[in-house]
């Protein structure tokens, strides 16, 4: 088994250094940052400008800004002015801001290119380098009034600029010298306020970060220019004397490894889920496991494949299902390179400027496998429709919230229910007693399986969300109540909940052949929720309808078989309960959900039944 780490920090370091030693992986070296740049200013070597260009790249049909490595770390927040080393916004780097709009902007403006230029003559002799040189002359000569004349500007100047000086294609700041100079910064500034201490992370002592750098980007809902994971800003929560970051030791060159390595999991969309308010990202803890990160992107990620979306994510689907049916039998290792390798998955939610951790999971691969074919196990029930999506964790949560313009609205989505859902599943839990509360409520308001015209009215989707809601019952049902719910119709079943569920939608059956393609509503429609909960006071009315319905239908042999099924279906009650919990409702519908898909497996032989892994 590889070394496990016990909390985030120290597992996203190892994890940078992994990224680090691997050359294809562009992270930043300590003291660096990736930055979205916009524009560049190109320089002659006699400080002159030659040109303004367009820095930004096509992505997806539109244009964004390029991500370059700087030296430093990204913008602080506030209104000190505050130059960066040869990378700037254009009110710094030209003296140019697009919106100022009085005089006040405008000196502001002026006073931070004052500020840049100051900065980059300030060092000039301790660089000595050509092209800075070459940069240090065009900011002595730069006239900002000049910049009007740029049309690029206008759009892009109030975005961040770098420098190129010609014929030189490389950018100013990547030159060797500038490096050197910067480097020699970067390690003069590590202890510039003086505290040493422990580093909580690596064990050594070491001068330890007031503030951790980079700020995390990329957790949903959280502030765009950044948040921390680690950090103090009230002296309510400080102690000892000690101010900001220092309460929670942290050396400065492990804050900032653990801060972009995480940065580089937020930014790559196979390794991050968002499941409610909560941002999941994961990753193995050796390369040699890679596989696994990869089966567990297909089975959680956003947009997992499906059979239709044709060969290669067919493949995807099918290794999947292997890979979890290896799990049940004990026998994942003939699936993923390294089983024994630590696997981590980390579940981030915003805080205002903060960060907070809604989980942490630690295990090995063959753990998480075991954890997620076990949940996948409970899901499982017939009636997916041909080529559906695996029910993904953001699915799972989705099913709780009513739906937005025809489809699952996950911005409403709890975020305690969605964090305890995530760890329910990662961790081998209960699942949240909400959940089931709230998919019964759904499921009353919408409507529940294939063919159900109430459904239709409230989503677009309305045929996949019947099986979805279905199979999370299921699993509620026998991991949280210790049932065993079977995975299709079964007529033999023990429990009087799931016949009176079997027996509404024979009911429903016969009033629906009875009437045709006329029939504009069913019992459904006024009696399903009602009858779920106090049978006893829906059930004689039902019964009575019954008959008055099967006296219309025309086909003797229909109407036989009809009676035979409600015949047999009664001669499992004892009595029309008057009350049902919520658990045994549950059983009503998942009951009332097998019935109507035997019916329509009968009407259509065609249709597969396809279990939802």
């Amino acid at each position: 088994m590889s070394h496990m780490a016990n909390s985030p920090l120290p597992a996203l370091v190892d994890y940078y250094d992994r990224l680090q030693a691997d050359s294809s992986q562009a992270v930043p070296l300590f003291g660096y940052s990736r930055q979205k740049i916009s524009f560049i200013a190109v320089i002659e070597r006699d400080g002159s400008l030659h040109s303004i260009q367009d820095a930004r790249v096509e992505d997806g049909g539109r244009l964004i800004p390029a991500s370059v490595t700087v030296p430093g770390q990204s913008k602080p927040p506030g209104r000190g002015i505050n130059p960066c080393l040869l990378w700037e916004r254009g009110r710094y780097l030209l003296g140019f801001r697009p919106n100022d709009e009085n005089d006040e902007e405008r000196r502001r403006t002026a006073d931070c290119f004052a500020a840049f230029r100051d900065r980059h003559l300030g060092c000039e002799s301790d660089i000595q380098d050509d092209d800075f040189t070459a940069v240090c002359r065009f900011l002595e000569r730069w006239d900002a009034k000049d910049a009007s004349q740029h049309a690029t500007l206008a759009e892009l100047g109030a975005g961040f600029g770098v420098f190129k000086v010609r014929p030189d294609l490389g950018y100013v700041h990547q030159r060797a010298k500038v490096r050197e100079y910067w480097d020699r910064e970067v390690v003069a500034g590590t202890g510039e306020d003086g505290a040493v201490a422990v580093s909580l992370v690596s064990g050594r002592t070491e001068p330890i970060a007031r503030l951790h750098e980079p700020r995390i980007k990329g957790v949903r809902n959280a502030q765009t220019s950044g948040a921390v994971l680690v950090g103090f800003n009230d002296s309510a929560y400080e102690s000892y004397g000690k101010t900001q970051s220092h309460n929670g030791p942290v050396g400065v060159r492990d804050a900032f490894r653990y801060a972009n390595a995480l940065n580089h999991l937020l930014a790559d969309r196979a390794r991050r889920i968002q499941v409610g308010d909560t941002t999941v990202v994961f990753w193995a803890g050796r390369s040699s496991a890679k596989d696994a990160e990869e089966l567990f992107a297909a089975l959680f990620a956003e947009g997992a494949p499906t059979v239709a979306d044709g060969a290669e994510s067919g493949k995807t689907v099918d290794r999947v299902r292997a890979f979890l049916a290896a799990a049940r039998q004990g026998t994942v290792t003939d699936q993923v390179s390294d089983a024994d390798a630590a696997f981590y998955v980390l579940g981030l939610s915003p805080n205002g400027s903060r960060l907070y951790v809604r989980f942490w999971l630690a295990a090995t691969v063959k753990q998480l496998a075991d954890r997620l074919a076990r949940h996948v196990a409970d899901l499982e029930i017939a009636g997916a429709p041909a080529g559906a999506p695996l029910l993904v964790l953001r699915g799972i949560a989705e099913e709780t919230v009513p739906p937005k313009n025809g489809w699952p609205d996950r911005d409403r989505v709890p975020p305690k229910l969605a964090g305890d859902l995530a760890r329910a599943v990662l961790l081998g839990l209960s699942y949240p007693a909400a959940l089931l509360q709230a998919v019964v409520a759904r499921i009353r308001a919408e409507g529940f399986v294939t063919g159900d015209k109430n459904a239709r009215n409230f989503r677009a989707d309305w045929k996949l969300a019947g099986h979805h809601r279905a199979a999370i019952l299921k699993a509620v049902l026998i991991r949280n109540h210790k049932l065993e719910v079977p995975m299709a119709l079964d007529p033999q079943y023990g429990d009087e909940a799931y016949h009176l569920g079997r027996l509404f939608a024979a009911l429903e059956k016969t009033q629906e052949d009875s009437a045709g393609r006329d029939l504009g509503s069913t019992i459904k429609d006024r009696y399903f929720g009602a009858a779920s909960a106090s049978p006893a006071n829906v059930f004689p009315t039902l019964m009575k309808l019954h008959q008055h319905h099967m006296n219309k239908i025309d086909n003797v042999g229909q109407r036989v078989n009809r009676e035979k099924l409600v015949t047999d279906i009664c001669s499992r009650l004892t009595r029309f309960p008057a009350h049902l919990p919520l658990a045994k409702q549950g059983l009503f519908y998942i009951g009332y959900y097998h019935q109507r898909q035997a019916f329509f497996l009968r009407k259509d032989e065609a249709t597969k039944e396809v279990v939802n892994v």
